[in-house]
């Protein structure tokens, strides 16, 4: 039974406090439901690493988080979360029944158990993708479906930014579907319910609202790595609320209104994250196909490399250098080299620049850690377009 006690009275301790924080800290205001009945399967838009924790405010019960095997690869803090919280681990590039039928039991003992079907937070304010098979969950779960909305989260602690910054944060119980409906309802129609409910675009919910903060544009190059005027490749630096590129004139503020306005420079630019956002795959796309095999798109040297062992703490491997062509990617370490074939990895983002390889051919999952300027983004989108995937997340 994966309900104990200490999770009832830990709840109840410790809401109290993050309360207080999340009020003064990020300016967060929530709506408390009302769960009489339940258990509930909560859906979520996910915007930022603390999403959980004010989540729960929302609830007078203690919720069962899934989370990625990857929040179990510190040595200590993993064992005290897994002691206070029992999240349920689930691997993000593996077919994991057994995280399904952990969800299933948790909800069949009676405990609400949580999720966030994009998997990842936002890395421009834009919805990521869902997978469809969350479809399916909701229908075998058999219990009542809360969709729980965060607006202005994105905005608050953009995925990139290394501060918090002050302005507008709400979250409430957007729509409670019944496990009676669900049962009518199609696939499709759950599907189209759940990517529609959850949708948050922070540029237009809370648009008329300043977002202050110190440093706002620093570690922007950690997701924006194509310049919009002469598209050099990883050449945008930040400072304090400015970001240049170091090829061209290219020079922009990040405003409290989270939007670019050029400074002492006349040519493109992008209003918001959201188009530059989806305008650095096309130009991979169009880039790429003028690059022969060998040459080397991408590469950054001072590169942490771990293997991540499961439900436990990463293993270091080597320091060294991570290169990255059309035909594989590198890492060539002071006493260890890897070659990975693009073919069939499976990529990933943790936090802002920890970088996620994982091998189906060898099953092992890779790590590569470097300063938070490095753009893990970069490589993944980059490995995406090489294997025309649909999805670049």
């Amino acid at each position: 039974m994966r309900k104990k006690f200490r999770h009832i009275v830990i709840f109840w301790l410790l809401r109290p406090f993050f309360n207080i924080w999340a009020r003064l800290y990020l300016n967060y205001t929530f709506d408390r439901f009302k769960d009489k009945n339940g258990p509930y399967l909560i859906l979520g838009n996910h915007t930022q690493p603390l999403d959980p924790v004010i989540l729960s405010f929302s609830f007078s019960k203690p919720i069962y988080f899934v989370a990625s095997k990857m929040v179990y690869n510190l040595p200590f803090l993993s064992k005290m979360m897994d002691y206070l919280v029992a999240p349920i681990p689930i691997d993000k590039f593996r077919s994991d029944l057994k995280s399904t039928k952990m969800i299933l039991k948790t909800l069949k003992e009676g405990s609400n158990v949580a999720l966030y079907p994009e998997g990842n937070t936002t890395f421009s304010g834009a919805q990521m993708p869902i997978d469809e098979a969350i479809a399916k969950l909701v229908k075998h779960a058999g219990v009542d479906l809360c969709l729980f909305t965060i607006e202005g989260g994105y905005l608050t602690r953009p995925r990139w930014a290394k501060r918090v910054r002050k302005g507008f944060m709400h979250g409430s119980v957007k729509k409670v579907i019944s496990k009676e409906t669900l049962k009518r309802m199609t696939l499709e129609e759950i599907f189209l319910e759940i990517k529609q409910t959850l949708l948050v675009n922070d540029y237009e919910a809370v648009k008329e609202v300043a977002f202050k903060g110190k440093e706002k544009a620093l570690y922007l190059e950690n997701s924006y790595y194509v310049c919009p005027s002469c598209k050099s490749l990883s050449s945008l630096i930040s400072n304090k609320d400015e970001l240049s590129c170091k090829v061209c004139d290219f020079n922009v503020l990040y405003t409290e209104q989270g939007t670019f306005k050029p400074k002492g420079y006349v040519g493109p630019y992008f209003e918001t994250t959201i188009p530059w956002f989806n305008e650095q795959i096309n130009y991979l796309k169009s880039h790429f196909e003028a690059l022969s095999n060998d040459v080397v798109i991408f590469e950054d040297n001072k590169e942490h490399a771990y293997l991540i062992r499961d439900l436990k703490p990463k293993q270091f491997m080597s320091k060294g250098v991570l290169k990255l062509s059309k035909k594989a990617l590198i890492f060539e370490g002071e006493n260890h080299k890897e070659i990975f074939p693009i073919g069939r990895l499976k990529t990933a983002v943790q936090q802002k620049s920890g970088l996620i390889i994982y091998n189906p051919d060898t099953q092992k999952t890779h790590y590569f850690l470097s300063h938070p300027r490095r753009s893990a983004l970069k490589y993944v989108q980059a490995i995406k377009v090489l294997q025309k995937e649909m999805k670049y997340v």
